[in-house]
């Protein structure tokens, strides 16, 4: 994209932001402009994360995208963060957290994989390098020999992570298609190696989505960190806000997450495995009997700390960090 059709496109976003506010584009352009320069602000942080609305005491305290990107560019250690960023270096580092089985398909015998289809109905499938639930896709497993060799040869090819497809907790199960996670931020402090939990997060799939992925659809509602419930609507990549769920019309305020002290615990234990990166996105989804770990990134969204629920984050994760 070149300078001036970038501008272009900027622009247009802005006037669009103008109409929907009643208000002058040339001066929110303006302040756009100081914003991406005083602040580090984005633009969708200056439009969907409503910065626009924001006071100059309470720009001070807003994590931006240049705060996001000098903190993730130094807190996590290049040498440690394939821990999380290669799935299955993530699976096999973080085992214990697991709770699930999986293959990948590189390393698994006919064997392996025939065991894995008469133990389990159904698997999700993760192309390894898959982003922001771009990809995953539920397979039923194949049941006779030959479906299950021509399955096998199929993945065999293919780089991807089979894995057991989750149950979750009843009181988890917000629409029809998707299991539901929670994103737990964490931050460490290098010096005292404590783990603080920074913002936690619901989210939930919409229409006929099997992730819950803002990218996808899916919707995203603060959760009161000490409690475990509920408390603000949701937030979605259009920049629409309700506490009705838009399939189920569920309302979600105030709805009790379960196990949420074993989701905080969790947590905190497996930021403690791996000190060398201090700042984790960890994405935990609850069964019946208790939560387990999904992923944990080390470029989580900036988006769910500063655009769902509360805002103004930037001075207690450099606290965390002991910065």
């Amino acid at each position: 994209m070149s300078i001036l059709s970038g501008f272009i496109k900027y622009n247009k976003a802005i006037k669009q932001l103008a109409v929907k506010e009643n208000c002058n584009s040339i001066l929110l352009l303006i302040d756009s402009i100081w914003a991406r320069f005083k602040y580090g602000c984005a633009l969708n942080h200056y439009i969907v994360g409503n910065f626009h609305k924001r006071s100059r005491f309470e720009r001070n305290k807003i994590f931006t995208y240049r705060h996001w990107c000098k903190i993730v560019s130094t807190v996590n250690a290049p040498s440690h963060i394939h821990y999380l960023s290669n799935k299955v270096d993530f699976n096999t580092f973080f085992k214990e957290f697991i709770r699930r089985d999986w293959l990948y398909s590189e390393q698994m015998s006919f064997s392996d994989f025939e065991s894995f289809c008469k133990k389990h109905r159904q698997a999700i499938i993760k192309p390894m390098n898959g982003l922001e639930g771009n990809g995953i896709v539920l397979k039923d497993m194949p049941k006779t020999c030959d479906e299950v060799k021509i399955l096998f040869e199929k993945y065999k090819s293919s780089d991807v992570l089979i894995e057991e497809n989750i149950i979750q907790h009843h009181k988890m199960v917000f629409n029809n298609k998707s299991v539901n996670t929670i994103r737990v931020y964490t931050v460490m402090n290098n010096k005292t190696g404590k783990v603080s939990v920074v913002k936690t997060v619901v989210r939930a799939g919409v229409g006929s989505s099997i992730v819950d992925n803002s990218h996808q659809g899916g919707c995203a509602y603060e959760i009161d960190k000490t409690l475990g419930y509920i408390i603000s609507p949701y937030y979605a990549s259009n920049g629409c806000t309700s506490y009705i769920h838009p399939d189920t019309n569920i309302c979600m305020l105030g709805k009790q997450i379960p196990f949420w002290t074993d989701v905080i615990n969790t947590c905190i234990k497996a930021a403690k495995k791996i000190p060398e990166c201090q700042y984790i996105g960890w994405d935990i989804a609850i069964k019946e009997d208790g939560p387990l770990i999904i992923e944990g990134n080390h470029m989580p969204d900036l988006d769910m700390i500063e655009f769902v629920g509360s805002y103004g984050y930037f001075s207690q994760i450099m606290k965390g960090l002991g910065l």
